[in-house]
């Protein structure tokens, strides 16, 4: 084959192509521009007014804050309590931290009273 073929392949797959492109294109823009009659919809009745009594409201006023007070509490104990357990961890590692500190400053404090006592003990030695 050749070039000349490929390029007229070439040629006829794009004109394909443009076609089905064009046919999508045009059948895509008739849908959204048809114009269509709508009728009007129904207008929903009107609610009747749903007027709850004073007493009504009075109680369940009182019951609504009965029950934010309760849960008010339930979460103010639960809280406390989850404090008191952070407040045990954190003493925990600052007495932790705190013994870790002191062993290593004992451990430095040993080995610079050996380094001395060793160089104690030469000088003595070099001065008999």
């Amino acid at each position: 084959m050749s070039g000349e073929t490929f390029l007229q392949i070439f040629v006829y797959l794009q004109v394909f192509i443009i076609g089905v492109l064009a046919t999508i294109a045009f059948r895509h823009a008739k849908a959204h521009y048809r114009t269509e009659s709508h009728e009007p919809e129904a207008p929903l009745p009107p609610h009747p007014s749903a007027e709850l009594p004073a007493e009504v409201k009075q109680r369940l006023l009182q019951a609504s804050e009965a029950q934010f007070q309760q849960v008010l509490k339930h979460s103010a104990t639960q809280l406390q309590g989850d404090l008191q357990v952070s407040a045990g961890q954190i003493n925990n590692l600052v007495n932790h931290l705190a013994a870790e500190i002191v062993s290593g400053e004992l451990e430095r404090y040993r080995v610079e009273l050996s380094r001395l006592s060793q160089q104690a003990s030469a000088e003595m030695g070099g001065i008999r």
